[in-house]
């Protein structure tokens, strides 16, 4: 699966990226990953076969949450935030989830 290059201009450029590798050693159990003020865009995979739920309210990923299916990517393109966390968690235990953060 290709990953397009974000189309922002101006201000909203990304020019800098942060890769973060979180490991997920127990399935169904909530991970989180506080992301940078500066963030423009964020890419989540799965290194691994799994589904991914995930949620910016801690305690939720269990019931309010988006779902990334196995073997997908999940972007979020053109954001402005400050001060949050991204909450995860697996339905394997023992995976990889790749966080790419554009600043």
């Amino acid at each position: 699966m290709a990953i397009v290059p974000s189309k922002q201009v101006g201000a909203n450029t990304a020019t800098e990226p942060l890769v973060t590798n979180v490991t997920v050693p127990l399935a169904n159990t909530e991970y989180s990953h506080a992301l940078n003020d500066a963030v423009k865009q964020i890419i989540m995979r799965c290194r691994g076969s799994a589904t991914i739920k995930y949620c910016f309210v801690s305690g939720e990923s269990g019931s309010n949450y988006m779902t990334l299916p196995r073997n997908n990517t999940m972007g979020l393109d053109a954001i402005k935030f400050t001060g949050k966390v991204i909450y995860f968690q697996s339905d394997v235990a023992s995976v990889v989830v790749e966080i790419l953060e554009l600043i």
